[in-house]
């Protein structure tokens, strides 16, 4: 799957262009994810993913990051079908953990936080988690240290991810 950004001015980069060379500065009017519709997944992901107590959606940039692999109509189906998928929010107070998702995130119309992050993986997720303070306090948002400043810190993500019933 090739990721193709299209600006606000109308101009169609190849990611590279846009991330690197333009360091994600132009506004993004829409993102096409090339060839995703001819992509498919092997059966080793389908038969891990079928068999997947939980699953879990990092943080990483939802549009550039991610987008290309939810993409993959098998894939995302599978996911879709899941019921104890975990989305770790790549927000915190409105911010970029890392890098250019909240500017991407808002340039496509999502809010920077929980709302958008739901909004944009609607049907996908099924527990969010967010770093404490950050919540809308449904039943399915979790408040967790979502900023790893060492092993400790994620590891005890994954446990409680783990241990979560």
């Amino acid at each position: 799957v090739s990721t193709k950004i299209k600006t606000s001015k109308g101009k169609l980069l190849d990611f590279q262009e846009y991330f690197v060379e333009l360091k994600s500065e132009p506004k993004i009017s829409d993102v096409i994810y090339s060839e995703s519709e001819k992509a498919d997944i092997t059966m080793e992901v389908s038969n891990a993913l079928d068999e997947a107590h939980k699953i879990v959606i990092g943080p990483s940039n939802p549009i550039l990051s991610i987008g290309p692999i939810l993409a993959i109509q098998n894939l995302k189906e599978k996911l879709t079908s899941s019921s104890s998928t975990y989305v770790v929010s790549p927000f915190i107070e409105n911010k970029a953990i890392k890098g250019p998702s909240k500017k991407n995130f808002e340039d496509l119309g999502y809010k920077s936080d929980i709302t958008g992050i739901k909004e944009f993986y609607n049907n996908i997720g099924n527990y969010y988690i967010v770093q404490s303070g950050d919540t809308d306090k449904a039943e399915n948002t979790i408040e967790k240290n979502i900023l790893f400043k060492s092993t400790e810190d994620s590891t005890n993500l994954a446990r409680y991810i783990v241990d979560h019933e």
